[in-house]
């Protein structure tokens, strides 16, 4: 064991969990959940969706925002203790992904680097831990030692939040992923609706409205992308974009594993490429797609979707797409970030 990770034993393990009982609490909420999912949910579908839709529409009620702000807060409750009591080190590769901004490929793209392309695991939650998940239980411990027992002693940890909020040092590795926000939302609206919303899904136009405001779920793409940004030039950094990520995903694999400073082979670089593509991926999206989280969590929910660019510009109205871009454009700005907006994302929303 490394020095490294001899101080990850010296530090609190409060709530302690381990794998097999964030399976066990995955299994049983998902138990708790199945008669409702089966006989209430196909029941209730059309009238909760007429009841809010009458609500909004009708009576000019704003129960799509109000559901949305529940919603929002349940998922960035743990935004601020997140990493309470943790100091990274040197073993460990932080991916720091804006939501969906291809989070599971990115980390998966790291755990299979770690793993010198042999990695396995029956579901993604068992093999790194998100300590800012609404439920982190679901999820690996992140004072877990047994993930530093991959083939190259790094491990892998997933988070959503902006550097501001992430233990930043000189030991560890982080890679920040941020993408169009506009096909962020785009994504996270087809994401919302299979596996939480169903019929209580809001309108384009209000989900667009929601990842815009202070409340997002994981916080405004400006903050998140301009903290990273700014840390882009230290040598233990590494700031991606997802479109450049899916333009040569095999020559971001090697740049990744340069990064961290693992030798693989010509043959590992493919198997990596492989393992993680689109279509590999897709296949065994059951191993990334997440616990049940309401009754309305689709059976066949996809988190592994589309895997392009280009949806948010098609999905919401011009109109729309242009508040959105001056108000993230804005924010870059307000947060003191020379991130080149409209270089890079301005102008898909007139495409």
């Amino acid at each position: 064991m490394s020095d490294s990770q001899t101080t990850h034993n010296e530090q609190p393990q409060s709530a302690a969990w381990s794998v097999q009982s964030a399976q066990a609490l995955r299994r049983q909420v998902s138990d708790q959940m199945a008669a409702k999912r089966r006989w209430l949910a196909p029941l209730g579908r059309l009238p909760v969706e007429w009841v809010l839709k009458f609500s909004h529409h009708a009576l000019k009620r704003p129960v799509y925002k109000q559901r949305l702000q529940r919603v929002a807060a349940r998922m960035n409750q743990h935004a601020d203790t997140a990493f309470d009591g943790y100091a990274p080190c040197a073993n460990d590769i932080i991916t720091a992904a804006y939501f969906k901004a291809g989070t599971n490929w990115i980390m998966h793209m790291c755990y299979q680097i770690s793993e010198l392309g042999e990695g396995e695991f029956d579901h993604i939650q068992d093999v790194m831990p998100w300590p800012d998940a609404a439920q982190p239980k679901f999820w690996m411990n992140l004072f877990d030692q047994s993930a530093y027992q991959s083939r190259t002693g790094r491990r892998v940890i997933k988070t959503h939040l902006p550097a501001t909020k992430v233990p930043v040092n000189e030991k560890a590795k982080y890679i920040a992923v941020t993408r169009d926000p506009k096909d962020c939302a785009a994504s996270g609206y087809y994401f919302f609706r299979s596996a939480i919303f169903g019929p209580t899904t809001p309108p384009a136009s209000i989900w667009l409205e929601h990842m815009a405001s202070d409340e997002a779920p994981f916080g405004r793409w400006d903050v998140f992308t301009a903290s990273w940004y700014a840390l882009r030039d230290k040598p233990n950094v590494l700031f991606l974009q997802f479109e450049s990520i899916k333009q040569n995903p095999i020559d971001t694999v090697r740049t990744i594993a340069d990064f961290l400073e693992i030798q693989l082979s010509e043959a590992a670089i493919a198997k990596v490429a492989k393992k993680t593509s689109f279509s590999e991926m897709k296949a065994i999206n059951h191993r990334f797609f997440p616990a049940v989280q309401s009754m309305w969590t689709s059976s066949n929910g996809s988190i592994i979707r589309k895997g392009k660019s280009g949806d948010g510009a098609t999905f919401f109205n011009k109109e729309q797409l242009q508040r959105f871009n001056v108000d993230m454009e804005g924010g870059l700005k307000a947060n003191g970030s020379d991130f080149p907006f409209a270089k890079h994302y301005s102008m898909n929303a007139d495409d």
